[in-house]
């Protein structure tokens, strides 16, 4: 089973400049970057949610550049929840292996900026309905 204490909120790198800051998401030498597959970005509307995704070998890290989004993990016994503003400038790095879901918690739609270790593969995702693992959003 996986252990969901991997799964930490961390604060990006913050550059100061008089003409605005400059946020380090990941490079190459941080121990969270597990090698380059792709860039996407993720809309979520308010209070919709999109749930459940499991990968087998993809790991993510996450940076909500617009909004609030709630994630949520599930390792087959117990979850973990954890919010991210925009205002924070923290990310998330996901292992594979382990269950979660997202909620937008904005009025206006969230933009999740997602940075994945492989190229997306369909064969390596497995998906489960909303109401197949119970968690009270």
């Amino acid at each position: 089973m996986f252990d969901l204490q991997t799964i930490k909120l961390l604060k990006t790198q913050e550059i100061g400049h008089p003409g605005g800051s400059i946020n380090k998401i990941l490079n190459c030498n941080d121990d969270k970057f597990k090698g380059f597959g792709e860039i996407y970005i993720s809309s979520i509307k308010f209070n919709y949610i999109k749930a459940w995704k499991y990968h087998k070998k993809i790991s993510l890290n996450l940076f909500v550049l617009t909004g609030d989004v709630k994630f949520v993990f599930f390792n087959g016994n117990e979850f973990k929840s954890i919010e991210i503003s925009s205002k924070d400038m923290n990310k998330i790095f996901v292992p594979p292996k382990v269950w979660y879901g997202f909620k937008g918690e904005n009025k206006q739609t969230s933009r999740i900026l997602s940075l994945t270790n492989f190229i997306f593969d369909e064969k390596e995702l497995e998906r489960k309905d909303i109401n197949e693992i119970s968690y009270d959003w």
